[in-house]
């Protein structure tokens, strides 16, 4: 496995512009093309995955399917089952290609920590990818959270009134982006937000 050190930084929305001018000025070029990235989450009846991040237990995970399309069932859409792992050792993710009915998979998933786990939560967003040298960095807009049973999606949606930026790197030892980067490193969960932003679910 490879770990991985990861920093969020949340911009608002008026920010976006200064940016960008900032990745011109520090020389990051693109890395891939802006793309939708569409992501349903799996949580047990009671929440254990949502309730374990926020209190940051080790280990922990999330899981989720993902694909890059604005509807998630759309025809042709292909599919990756993701496993982000929080452990105390580091971050890894495991990833591998759907094989399998997607419908048999929104029934629910077991998984050997939190026994079966049920769709909850679907992540919309566009990003976008830069590379500097070891600092890769995407950029998150247009975040938006929809609830999920089974295969039905709500058409209402939550938005977040912020955009996210990512740094990922592999080197343990050096995170450039860190030493000269003029915004507020700050934990920052997609699903977590989504969660309650949806459900409201603020005590438990």
């Amino acid at each position: 496995m490879s770990f991985r050190t990861e920093n969020k930084f949340i911009l608002p929305v008026n920010k976006n512009f200064e940016f960008k001018n900032w990745l011109i000025k520090n020389k990051y070029s693109t890395l891939f093309k802006k793309r939708f990235i569409n992501s349903v989450y799996f949580d047990t009846k009671n929440f254990m995955i949502y309730k374990d991040s926020i209190e940051g237990t080790t280990p922990r995970k999330k899981i989720r399917i993902r694909t890059y399309s604005n509807k998630f069932l759309k025809n042709n859409n292909e599919f990756n089952l993701e496993i982000k792992i929080s452990s105390i050792e580091g971050r890894y993710k495991k990833k591998e290609k759907i094989k399998k009915e997607i419908n048999k998979l929104l029934n629910g998933i077991y998984d050997y920590q939190y026994g079966r786990c049920f769709p909850v939560l679907n992540v919309i967003y566009e990003r976008e990818y830069f590379i500097k040298n070891h600092s890769r960095i995407t950029i998150d807009t247009n975040i938006k959270y929809f609830v999920i049973k089974g295969k039905f999606i709500s058409s209402h949606c939550q938005k977040e009134s912020c955009f996210v930026v990512e740094n990922k790197t592999r080197d343990l030892e050096k995170n450039e982006m860190l030493n000269f980067f003029p915004f507020e490193n700050k934990r920052f969960s997609k699903y977590c937000n989504g969660i309650e932003k949806i459900y409201k679910l603020y005590n438990f």
